[in-house]
């Protein structure tokens, strides 16, 4: 493979001096190479993951490839090519799919190639989503409650048979009101807890069961809301 295929080169941020030696010696082109030491140091396993959102956020849209280098004690390393946005031969689970953040997430799976399943309870919108997504084909459509547990094992098991072992879960469900605290009773916690927490940790404890979830591993991605951080009056059930 020739170095200049690839648009960027991510190594591990043990320190300037090796990875300046590295570009020197290598010959590379050093606007190539994002580093985050000055902003966070060495941090371990996770720098290579930290410099890529820290630094390329935004610079990744269309056809990027990168070469991602890691090194640690002794003479343990390992480098690798890869396609951050190629979803090719995946099997992508999104809950929420029938409307906001999950249906452009499974949108834009399909447009990385992914085989995308759509779930929610809502089985005309998930249609839609359908509808505006690349491949319309070779994605499935499953409506499901997911706090149905046994249901939502059964669904697991069909999505196996149906397109194959699932690569990942981006999980968007999850129900909202606006309800001052006064009002908040342990039923309506439960309610919402079961919806928008539990179900999404039963859904990823079948997803990983045995022969479900892809040998070659992958990524539960739980999106939770900005209300967390930025509140508002009647929302502390949702945030």
């Amino acid at each position: 493979t020739d170095k200049d295929e690839f648009d960027y080169m991510v190594f591990h941020q043990a320190n300037n001096f090796i990875n300046s030696y590295l570009a020197k010696k290598l010959k590379l082109d050093t606007t190539k190479i994002p580093s985050t030491i000055a902003k966070y140091g060495n941090t371990s396993s996770v720098s290579v993951p930290l410099t890529i959102v820290s630094e390329l956020r935004g610079k990744l849209d269309g056809d990027k490839k990168l070469l991602l280098s890691a090194f640690g004690v002794g003479m343990t390393w390992a480098t690798g090519g890869m396609n951050p946005f190629d979803l090719s031969n995946k099997v992508i689970c999104v809950t929420g799919a029938s409307s906001g953040i999950g249906r452009q997430c499974a949108v834009s799976c399909s447009r990385m190639g992914a085989t995308v399943v759509l779930l929610a309870r809502n089985e005309q919108r998930l249609h839609e989503t359908l509808s505006i997504m690349d491949n319309p084909d070779k994605h499935v459509i499953i409506p499901v409650d997911l706090t149905e547990y046994a249901t939502v094992e059964l669904v697991v098991k069909n999505i196996v048979s149906q397109v194959g072992r699932i690569s990942g879960v981006l999980h968007c469900a999850g129900i909202s009101t606006t309800l001052p605290l006064k009002l908040v009773t342990p039923e309506k916690l439960a309610e919402f807890f079961q919806a928008n927490v539990f179900s999404a940790y039963n859904l990823t404890r079948e997803v990983c069961k045995m022969g479900n979830f892809s040998k070659e591993g992958g990524s539960i991605v739980f999106f939770s809301s900005v209300m967390g951080k930025v509140g508002e009056n009647g929302k502390s059930l949702y945030g």
